[in-house]
Formats: structure tokens, C-alpha cells, sequence
């Protein structure tokens, strides 16, 4: 970054104005930075030492020192300049450079006949310095104990998540009970209970069991179906009693949290398969938005997103129920198998415009990033939050040589707003370590 941002000459006048804009303007989307904030003329020495980044201005100062904010939200492009006393803007401006990932460079120029030029130790910040970072607890903290259990719901909750996340089907009885699949038998010991239940398919569904029923089964870490744990080093298969919650549960689980301990936990369901649950007599979209008020979840500023695959379901919630509560597209690979959606063309430039006519953010699964970083401004630009999928510190992407690594390129580098995870205490200390 090598650009000079000009002020009038003067103690008296600190009247702050950027004759080069256009440029600082490019160069911040360049970064996909939303802040750049600079240090004065008379910040005349930046020096590292052990990594970090010292900032000195000379004892001879003859006027106060500034410290600079320019700031780019959309097209819109605002300037501040900020007055300290010389310890004050050292502090600050050291703070912000270990902050920046040290990202700094020095610009030089000659004083116009108006405006003395600054030379700027200029720090790019992204939205990932700026804005909240969210850490959203998949299937609760599912790293540690069976998804979707109220246990597996506590835990994330006492590791610090910002939001948790349960799966909802129905049960025959119109009960929203939380699971990831419409079957049963890959976390639950069904086949033992109700052996003879079965579909043609060979499939348990949730849909033709009653709570009552569901009630009797035994939650199990997640297996295949030769019943080996899909994720061999998690909780011990058969250990323990866990049972299946019904998404009421899960609500007063976290609204009497947020009583005792004062914080502000969000919920950020995801309804599976409307589609088929509509073809079996179960409609969902108009029952849940009837329980959310029931538990006071109404309108925008509500602690909660409500994500679905299905842009239709998403549609009908926010044009046909008039529902305000924030709601995410979910955009899983290839093609829904109820509604034959594309997924890959919600994830283009036309696709996440048209997904900003119903929804407040997007979650893409992780490697439509990785593919294509861009998507993410993409949606920055439409309005939308961007919440990627799925980070597990135990099935790691072979180019990433640990969790952390992981983290700080989805958050930092590619600047999503929240992603879902497996493993709800790292990601908090990560965040926690960052800022």
C-alpha cells in the first residue's frame, strides 16, 4: 500500500480530506478491507522487534499527533482523523498493527503547495478484525458427545458458542424433534427397539414414530452402516443414555441458560427436507414460526437465523408468512435430491444476488470458498453474512497443517462471518487468542 493522504498544514486545522479516494478505495477492496487506519506524519518510525511492531513519534512534536480511520462500506467511502497525545496514538497504533497480521508499509512523498503529505505506516483491516466473528456449535459440541443431544446442546453452550445449531424433522405425531437426517438408525438404535419398522427401503423414518415412541430410543455417535463410528476417536459407542430432544427442549435449554449465566446465546435451526416432510403430510415452515413466537423469536433483531436448503421453504417464510426473523440459504453440492436445485449456481455472482431478495446471509459449503474466494466479498456486497461449513478438527483438509491454520484462513483471510463446528472450545480460544 503506497499512498499519500493529505491534511491541512496547521495545529489549528485538522480538517481531514483524501485527494486519492479512487485509489485508497481500490486498494481496500483489494484487501477486501472495510477499515485502513493510518498513522500520522509525525509517526516517524516503525521498528520490529520479536515480532511485534513498535511505533515512535519524535519528542519534538509541534502539534498533536493523528491517528487516521478511513473507512469503505459498499461504494461509500468516509474519512476520520483522530487526535492523541504521543503515548496515547504509540499504544493505539501498535495495538492495531499486531492486530493487522503486521500487514504495514511506509508511503513517502513530497508536500504539495497546499498540503504537507504524510507518510503513512498504513494498516489494512479486515472484516475479520472489525466485525463480530461468530462460532456456531454443529449439532451442539459433536466433537465431544452424540450430535444433537441436550447434553452435546450444554456443552456448547458452556464452551462459549455464539449460536447452536439443531437439525429438525417431524415426528409422525407433528412434533419437532432435532436430528440431522429424516432416518433414524445412524444415530439412534431404532433397529433394536423397532425392528419390524422399516420401510421398503430399509430405512427407519422419523416421520412414522411418534414422540412417544422416539422417546424410547438411545442416541449413539454417528456410524455407517456396517455400524463402525464414523468418527473413530469421539465418544465411545453404547456409553452413557442419551436420548433424542425435541426442539422445545433445546429452547428452554438455552433461554434458562441465558438466564442464569446473562448471556445472549442464539439458536440457528435448520429445517431438513421440507419438501418430503410436505409430501407426508407434514408442512413445516408455518408450525415452526408458530413455536419460534411461542418462545418470543419474532422479527429481525431475534437471536436466532433459520437456515434450509430449500430456497422455496425460505421464500414461503419471508413472502407468504411474512416472517422478519433472519434467514439463511444453506448451499450444500450438486442438486437437491427433493427439488432438483442446483446448488453450484446459487454461489455465482447472479445466484447470491437473487438469494439477497429473500434472505439476511448464506452458508456455502467450505470448498465453494476455497474454490473461489471471491464469493465471499460477493456476498459481503449483496448484504448477505457468509457462515461456512463444516470445520473439524479431526477430518482436516490435507493443505492445512492444523485446526488453527484452518480457522485463520476462513476468518481472517477470507473473512466469513461465522462458520459451523465440531469443536465448539477451539474455535472460541482461536477467536479469543485473535483479538
Amino acid at each position: 500500500m503506497h499512498h499519500a493522504l493529505n491534511q491541512h498544514e496547521g495545529v489549528s486545522d485538522p480538517l481531514y480530506y483524501c485527494d486519492n479516494a479512487e485509489a485508497v478505495k481500490e486498494i481496500m477492496k483489494s484487501h477486501d478491507a472495510k477499515l485502513a487506519i493510518s498513522g500520522h506524519i509525525h509517526i516517524t518510525d516503525i521498528a520490529e522487534e520479536d515480532g511485534l511492531y513498535e511505533v515512535s513519534c519524535p519528542a519534538t512534536c509541534s502539534y498533536p499527533c493523528a491517528y487516521t480511520v478511513c473507512e469503505l462500506s459498499g461504494s461509500e467511502f468516509t474519512v476520520e482523523v483522530i487526535w492523541y497525545d504521543n503515548e496515547t496514538v504509540r499504544d493505539v497504533a501498535k495495538q492495531e498493527f499486531i492486530d493487522a497480521g503486521k500487514d504495514v508499509a511506509q508511503a513517502e512523498g513530497e508536500p504539495s503547495d497546499r498540503n504537507a503529505v504524510l507518510n503513512i505506516g498504513a494498516i489494512m483491516i479486515s472484516p475479520a478484525i472489525t466485525e463480530e466473528k461468530l462460532v456456531i456449535a454443529h449439532r451442539g459440541a459433536s466433537g465431544y458427545l452424540p450430535e444433537h443431544t441436550l447434553e452435546a446442546y450444554a456443552l456448547a453452550y458452556g464452551m462459549g458458542a455464539d449460536y447452536i445449531e439443531p437439525d429438525l424433522v417431524l415426528t409422525k405425531d407433528g412434533v419437532f424433534i432435532c436430528l440431522h437426517d429424516i432416518h433414524l438408525e445412524s444415530t439412534t438404535n431404532v433397529e433394536e427397539v423397532f425392528p419390524d419398522r422399516a420401510r421398503e427401503d430399509g430405512r427407519w423414518y422419523a416421520a412414522d414414530f411418534t414422540l412417544s415412541e422416539i422417546k424410547q430410543l438411545k442416541v449413539h455417535e454417528r456410524t455407517n452402516t456396517d455400524s463402525t463410528a464414523v468418527f473413530a476417536g469421539r465418544f465411545p459407542q453404547n456409553n452413557s443414555d442419551f436420548e433424542v430432544p425435541t426442539f422445545a427442549e433445546i429452547l428452554e435449554l438455552i433461554q434458562g441458560l441465558n438466564k442464569a449465566t446473562g448471556r445472549n446465546v442464539g439458536i440457528y435451526p435448520e429445517i431438513k427436507s421440507p419438501t418430503w416432510h410436505a409430501a407426508e403430510g407434514l408442512p413445516m415452515e408455518e408450525k415452526l414460526l408458530d413455536l419460534l413466537a411461542q418462545y418470543g423469536y419474532e422479527g429481525p433483531n431475534a437471536r436466532i437465523y433459520v437456515q434450509s436448503s430449500e430456497n422455496h421453504s425460505l421464500r414461503m417464510m419471508r413472502d407468504d408468512l411474512g416472517t422478519k426473523l433472519p434467514l439463511v440459504q444453506l448451499v450444500d453440492t450438486g442438486n437437491n435430491s427433493d427439488t432438483g436445485e442446483n446448488y453450484s449456481s446459487m454461489v455465482t455472482q447472479e445466484g447470491l444476488k437473487e438469494i439477497a431478495t429473500f434472505a439476511d446471509g448464506v452458508g456455502p459449503y467450505k470448498m465453494y470458498i476455497e474454490a473461489n474466494p471471491e464469493l465471499v466479498q460477493w456476498a459481503h456486497d449483496d448484504g448477505l453474512q457468509v457462515h461456512t461449513w463444516t470445520m473439524r478438527a479431526d477430518s482436516l483438509p490435507e493443505k492445512y497443517s492444523d485446526f488453527t491454520e484452518e480457522l485463520n484462513q476462513f476468518y481472517f483471510v477470507y473473512g466469513v462471518d461465522g462458520l459451523f463446528t465440531d469443536f465448539t472450545d477451539r474455535a472460541v480460544a482461536f477467536l479469543q487468542s485473535a483479538n
